[in-house]
């Protein structure tokens, strides 16, 4: 409820008050039932909502500011997943509904971690043995996208973070496997094509030292912008799934050849490929259940930051002659705790 009516605020700012009390209570109640003693921590173990609670207390924190305190409900429940697991395996069974509880939860923060986290590349909280054992078939729908597609964003991911350890030889057999990964998603609808397209660009980015003027960048920026445009603006068509996409493609746009992007269908006018991503952002506000506005200052910071090395001559490769990459140097650095899924 908490969730709903700070959703519903945007449009009835008199509800606001009503959605932080609801907060405060359930907040509340959480702490309440883990606060028991350890040998009665069973019980609360046991109780599939304390993690429903959880994600919708962190829903909640996405959606109303997008800060470090989404993030501790991610770690607080990962926690408790991890507990709850080592209790069942020990002593009791679960029923079917708790368990469907758990796998929902388990797989919003799952989906979380891998996906929001490819922004500034922080460590995992759910470790690669969670995207062992997911069942890795079809798509979600709750989160637009398919599980193997966020496994493999974890995997991309960590291979970036751990590349400098690693062998020439071992990393590049290691994205061998992931370019034939990404190569073998199904992209059965448009949701699907994003995801496939933007997790290719992203790996590009991350693991080839790519910049928004290398070719297969700007052919993937173009081709995600413009199938965002036509979904957001003509079908109207807007959900979560979008907000990963739409950020890593324009935090890619090459501020050398931003000009005549897309022509306008209604006024014929060439619109420059920022001008879309705002249109998109625009669209997007208030229909959406990640936090837009946190999004698009993170962007326009990408964007002021691109506009300023080009200013002092600097580019983009700069992140090479100091060890690093574009991503590193041009994208990390503004997105801490920033939610993309």
């Amino acid at each position: 409820m908490a969730f709903s009516a700070r959703h519903g605020s945007l449009s009835r700012p008199e509800w606001s008050s009503k959605a932080l009390a609801l907060r405060g209570k359930t907040l509340a109640a959480v702490r309440e039932s883990l606060g028991v003693p350890e040998d009665m921590m069973g019980y609360a173990l046991r109780n599939s909502r304390i993690p429903l609670a959880m994600m919708f207390l962190c829903m909640y924190e996405i959606f109303d500011s997008c800060d470090h305190r989404w993030v501790i409900h991610l770690r607080a429940c990962q926690d408790f997943l991890h507990r709850r697991k080592l209790l069942l395996t020990s002593s009791i069974n679960e029923t079917d509904e708790e368990r469907n509880h758990v796998s929902l939860v388990g797989r919003f923060f799952a989906f979380q971690d891998a996906i929001s986290r490819t922004a500034c590349g922080n460590p995992s909280v759910f470790s690669w043995e969670y995207w062992q054992q997911a069942d890795l078939d079809g798509t979600d729908h709750l989160f637009g996208r398919s599980t193997n597609s966020a496994a493999i964003l974890f995997k991309t991911t960590e291979l970036g973070r751990t590349k400098d350890s690693l062998s020439l030889e071992d990393f590049e057999t290691r994205l061998f496997i992931l370019d034939h990964e990404i190569a073998s998603l199904d992209a059965v609808d448009a949701e699907d094509y994003l995801a496939k397209e933007s997790t290719k660009l992203y790996q590009n980015c991350l693991l080839r030292n790519a910049t928004p003027s290398t070719p297969i960048v700007q052919e993937l920026v173009d081709k995600l912008l413009k199938q965002l445009y036509t979904l957001v603006q003509e079908t109207r068509c807007i959900s979560s799934s979008l907000a990963f996409p739409l950020f890593i493609s324009a935090v890619e746009l090459d501020p050398l050849n931003d000009e005549a992007f897309l022509i306008d269908k209604n006024t014929g006018e060439p619109k420059s490929g920022r001008s879309v991503v705002l249109d998109i952002l625009k669209a997007m506000s208030g229909s959406c259940l990640f936090n837009v506005g946190r999004l698009g200052d993170v962007i326009r910071q990408v964007w002021v930051n691109r506009d300023l090395h080009l200013e002092t001559g600097a580019t983009s490769a700069t992140g090479s002659a100091l060890g690093s990459n574009d991503w590193t140097v041009c994208v990390s650095p503004y997105c801490t705790n920033l939610s993309l899924a």
